[in-house]
């Protein structure tokens, strides 16, 4: 039976399951899009009806560097900026009929010169095709830009003006974007400008908010409706940041924050803070937030913080985060408890006790140690220790690129299931570990350096959850070859 014969047989819910899987979401690069979902389309009519709403429900404008650019897609390639030419799907969208069904728009451009003017040409090119655009949700702006090109000076009064213009036009143009998703990089004054005025434009309607970088808002309030709030800040941004309804969040991500005043800018019924939906909540702090001795914590509300349906805690260990765990009320039991330490050390902790002798207890330990003092280790000989051993279902432990590995190091972690080092480590090192590792089922460990000076790669995992023991025993055979 041939494959076109056997496609024939399933059913169109079926095969509308299996086209989408191949075809991918919709948080993909252009060049993804014209590849692997594109080509779908020409298969059949049958394909094309039940795939075409997902495929051509996307618009892409990209500027891109000429010498990677792929004109056959772009009937707007002549961008009108040396060494840059834009690229985009419209046309090829509008030709398909679709235009009813598009949701999402993504915008990415690699040249920094000018962000106001991509931006008018992309209202421009969407306002050409006497078309009203009032289906697409989703927003996507990324600004991919060589860090060394970026012109760091202040955006000028002129520059203001125009970046407002731009956006308030995008707006009309595309009036109904509750999603609004927003990378790149803070250096570029112009890209802050244009970032904080669409995030005004849209604030009384979105539901979802991304942005990688922190920017200046003018809007007093969010939606309601915000569900997703994920935000870099700093301390100026932080002050200004709207007001958001606790309520409503279902998953908040603050980078940067540098204290307990945050949490102003966060409101419910009554004095109280009631984060009463939030499932995955994500905070770094900034590095000279909480030192011993400041008085951060006196810029807390005076209320409590609840965080009663909570799932998923990722937190930096410094005390700010301790300020943080003593003032909150939190679930007896975290499904994940992810944990970053000081020097790129992340403790993951799945089905974790999060009671409150569980949060004294991290309290004490990050008031008895000074951050200067904290190494790599430092985490995990917390959390994977003896005393706390038997507190999580499962345990792994991650050490990042950046981090530096002891010498000569002896751990006791009985309850560590999983191990990933991706900084260079020696073997001696890995030796002396392993002994204390009892319960691991998973170790990799790419840059293992021996004392040939050769470098190997370790890459182990239990068959089989009943004799985790093997691995240690199997990387001690291979490491002390």
């Amino acid at each position: 039976m041939s494959p076109a014969t056997a496609a024939a047989l399933l059913s169109p819910e079926l095969l509308t399951r299996i086209l989408r899987f191949a075809a991918g979401d919709s948080d993909c690069s252009m060049a993804e899009w014209r590849d692997l979902q594109l080509p779908l389309l020409s298969v059949c009519r049958q394909w094309r009806s039940l795939i075409g709403p997902h495929v051509l429900g996307q618009l892409f404008v990209s500027l891109e560097a000429s010498q990677y650019a792929d004109s056959t897609l772009a009937p707007e390639a002549d961008g009108g900026v040396e060494d840059t030419q834009i690229l985009t799907n419209i046309g090829i969208v509008v030709a398909g009929n679709r235009h009813a069904g598009v949701k999402v728009l993504d915008i990415r451009t690699e040249d920094p010169t000018d962000i106001s003017a991509l931006v008018e040409r992309v209202t421009l090119m969407l306002g050409a095709r006497a078309m009203e655009w009032h289906s697409i949700e989703t927003l996507r702006i990324s600004f991919l830009f060589d860090e060394l090109a970026i012109d760091t000076r202040s955006a000028s009064a002129d520059v203001e003006a125009r970046a407002a213009q731009v956006c308030a036009e995008l707006s009309q143009i595309v009036p109904n974007v509750t999603c609004l998703e927003v990378m790149g990089t803070s250096r570029s004054a112009e890209c802050v400008l244009v970032t904080g005025g669409l995030v005004d434009m849209y604030a009384q309607q979105l539901a979802h908010l991304d942005v990688s970088f922190p920017i200046t808002l003018a809007s007093p309030e969010f939606s309601r409706r915000l569900g997703h709030l994920a935000l870099e800040l700093d301390g100026d941004t932080e002050q200004q940041l709207p007001q958001v309804y606790a309520p409503s969040l279902r998953y908040l991500s603050l980078g940067n924050v540098s204290g307990g005043a945050i949490w102003h800018r966060f409101h419910s019924s009554g004095q109280d803070v009631a984060f009463s939906s939030l499932k995955r909540l994500s905070i770094s702090f900034a590095s000279d937030s909480g030192r011993p001795g400041d008085a951060a914590d006196d810029h807390y509300p005076p209320g409590t913080l609840h965080f009663p349906e909570l799932e998923t805690l990722s937190v930096a260990m410094c005390p700010a985060a301790g300020s943080l765990l003593s003032r909150a009320t939190f679930p007896d039991t975290l499904r994940t408890l992810r944990v970053v330490g000081p020097l790129a050390g992340t403790v993951t902790l799945t089905n974790a006790a999060f009671g409150e002798s569980a949060r004294r207890a991290i309290c004490k330990h990050i008031a008895s140690r000074a951050a200067g003092k904290a190494d790599t280790l430092y985490t995990a000989n917390f959390f994977l220790g003896p005393a706390t051993a038997a507190t999580a279902a499962h345990a792994a432990f991650h050490i990042g690129g950046t981090a530096r590995m002891p010498a000569d190091v002896a751990v006791q972690w009985p309850g560590l299931a999983e191990l990933h080092i991706d900084t260079r480590v020696c073997a001696e090192t890995l030796l002396a570990m392993l002994p204390g590792l009892p319960a691991l089922s998973v170790l990799r460990a790419p840059d293992v350096v021996f004392a040939d000076a050769a470098m190997r790669s370790l890459d182990l995992r239990a068959s089989h959850k009943s004799c985790p023991g093997k691995i240690a025993a199997a990387a001690t055979a291979m490491l002390a070859r």
